[in-house]
């Protein structure tokens, strides 16, 4: 009998012993080290969403990049063309060819006579403007398409010479034909030569400011 009584002390004991063993297993390194890998796992399906993220934004900015480089290619080219014809009627062929930046601002001019490009800023002041005026106008025959719309300049005949005004307002007299022109400017009298031009003075619809 204490021979059986023993052997359950020590079968109770090993079984104490080895539901503590388990414990210290499942709360011991074992247990961190799946803990740890558990985190890992996370980690890499988080760094793989952002890796995926990512590369659809960067296909989209590709994506897009080129479209806007594919209009515009497609637009730039008719552009610079048209703006050179309108300057050489302005300017006679002095000035020849003209050439855009992306965002469709004259940046050169190549003239005939010269072996290099000039930069837009080296012109006189009377020729910036008209180079700007013949951009702007050659995008907006471009880009209308034959579509009425209004096309709105701000005083850009300020330093613009009497001869070549006179060609000027011959191509807005044109222009005014295919589109609305609504010209704002302080110099009025410059456009009188306007064919059926309406002009309207803004201090006399809304009243002058009272004098100080």
């Amino acid at each position: 009998a204490d021979i059986r009584a023993a052997a359950r002390r020590q079968q109770l004991d090993q079984t104490q012993l080895i539901g503590q063993l388990t414990v210290l297993q499942n709360e011991g390194p074992a247990s961190a080290l799946n803990e740890a890998e558990e985190r890992i796992a996370r980690l890499r399906e988080e760094i793989a969403a952002e890796r995926l993220a990512n590369d659809a934004t960067q296909l989209l900015f590709t994506t897009l990049r080129d479209c806007r480089n594919e209009a515009v290619g497609a637009v730039i080219g008719p552009v610079q063309r048209r703006a050179t014809d309108l300057l050489e009627r302005i300017a006679g062929g002095r000035l020849g060819s003209v050439e855009c930046d992306e965002s469709f601002l004259p940046k050169k001019i190549s003239p005939d006579r010269l072996p290099e490009p000039v930069e837009i800023n080296e012109t006189s002041g009377g020729e910036q403007e008209q180079i700007h005026l013949a951009v702007r106008l050659a995008l907006a025959e471009v880009l209308l398409g034959g579509q009425r719309q209004t096309v709105v300049l701000d005083d850009i005949l300020t330093a613009t010479d009497d001869n070549r005004l006179r060609r000027v307002l011959a191509i807005l007299d044109e222009t005014a034909e295919r589109c609305q022109l609504l010209i704002f400017t302080c110099h009025p009298e410059r456009y009188r030569g306007l064919t059926d031009a309406t002009f309207f003075d803004l201090e006399t619809i809304h009243g002058r400011p009272p004098s100080a």
